[in-house]
């Protein structure tokens, strides 16, 4: 198992009981939706996306997202503004 550096994550606040929840069922659709092993392909994916953009364009260790586009078999797309938290048509 690789070891990640944790000490970005250790500046962030907990979740609470709420936001935990509300992974976990996520977590559970993406296994539903994909299978367990392709669930986690899924994830480990957006992973290596936002680890290779962080070495390649941002200039220091913390990310700050604008905005976020997903694209499934060139005929689907999803797009979120990351300051609003709303999808943009």
């Amino acid at each position: 198992m690789t070891k990640y550096d944790q000490s970005q994550i250790k500046k962030h606040p907990k979740r609470n009981a709420a936001q935990n929840k509300c992974v976990k069922d996520m977590l559970k659709r993406l296994d539903l939706m994909f299978g367990e092993n392709n669930a986690g392909m899924f994830l480990a994916m957006i992973c290596d996306g936002l680890q290779k953009m962080m070495k390649e364009e941002t200039p220091s260790e913390y990310l700050n997202l604008r905005t976020i586009e997903i694209r499934f078999n060139d005929c689907y797309s999803i797009k979120m503004d990351c300051d609003t938290g709303e999808y943009i048509d």
